[in-house]
């Protein structure tokens, strides 16, 4: 075997470059800088542009507002056909069935001045009434209510022809009228002209202040929220000392914001102070408030829960 001293250096250059080829060709390439590998403006605004993944629906927040409700509070109703009828806890539209046959859920109905309206012309007719409404939609545990802001009469679907006038044979004798007759005349109008009263959510007691026209808006108005004694919420208005103008407590309309309160208010014995707005309606001389926007006033509330404790 020859020495290494004796081996041509050219052969081992050689032999070296052919070992250690494959070697080079399997290396992996140099690896690139991470501003260079990431993706590029055109592939960003291609991600950016696809749909998202399905991913589960948010659920509302948990407050009594209208988990189970049909309609979604803030949504509105428009020339919706129905009739009005009245139950031990106020007034409902019961909604006429569509061509297939099916009709949505009854909803109750929010006092005001619309719906005194409504009644005053279901009054003045014999038959029964049927509405075209508009709406605003409110929701409060788990159920609709709607406050009127639009309605028309229906016009009456089928029609008799009118018979054509006769003439009597003799001039009809004196004043007589079918006794029957007029007795179920009497007794529609004695029906008609009886007032429907529908109930109040509060008592049964004169307003303790002046009447509030409907249409005014309460901004901030500090007061007392509490549960009344027929099963609804109040506001009792903090009016000052001697103030002969004070606004008489008011009823809460149901919506989701009267939802949030009562939440809040749970953990007292005697309501929650807070500061609220809203607007005014007017019903069977009594005023409603509907709640938009409150405040607690947590000084006060900080007290009442440890009372409460």
């Amino acid at each position: 075997m020859p020495s290494a001293a004796r081996l041509d250096p050219r052969r081992l250059i050689l032999a070296t470059l052919a070992l250690a080829g494959p070697a080079l060709g399997a290396s992996e390439p140099p690896a690139r800088h991470p501003a260079l590998s990431g993706p590029s403006i055109e592939e960003r605004i291609l991600q950016m542009d696809a749909p998202p993944p399905n991913r589960e629906p948010v659920r509302p927040d948990g407050s009594a507002s209208g988990a189970g409700a049909a309609f979604r509070e803030g949504s509105f109703l428009v020339s919706r056909r129905g009739r009005l009828q009245q139950r031990a806890d106020g007034w409902w539209f019961h909604f006429d069935a569509d061509a297939a046959g099916k009709a949505d859920a009854p909803v109750a109905v929010h006092p005001s001045a619309t719906l005194a309206g409504m009644l005053r012309l279901m009054e003045s007719r014999r038959e029964p009434t049927t509405f075209f409404l508009s709406a605003e939609v409110f929701a409060f545990d788990g159920r609709n209510y709607i406050l009127p802001t639009h309605f028309t009469v229906a016009a009456t679907t089928t029609h008799q022809p009118l018979p054509e006038p006769v003439e009597p044979a003799q001039p009809e004798a004196d004043g007589g009228a079918d006794p029957s007759a007029a007795s179920l005349i009497r007794g529609v109008d004695r029906a008609t002209a009886r007032r429907r009263e529908a109930p109040v959510a509060t008592s049964a007691a004169a307003p303790a202040g002046p009447v509030v026209a409907e249409g005014e808006f309460f901004n901030l108005r500090r007061a007392r929220g509490m549960p009344d004694q027929n099963g609804g919420w109040r506001v009792a208005f903090d009016n000052g000392t001697g103030d002969a103008g004070a606004d008489a407590p008011m009823a809460l309309l149901p919506c989701r914001t009267l939802g949030r309160m009562i939440a809040l208010a749970r953990s007292t014995r005697e309501g929650l102070t807070v500061t609220v707005s809203g607007r005014v309606f007017l019903f069977e001389g009594r005023n409603y408030l509907l709640p938009t926007l409150f405040f607690v006033d947590y000084a006060s509330a900080v007290g009442e829960i440890r009372s409460a404790q």
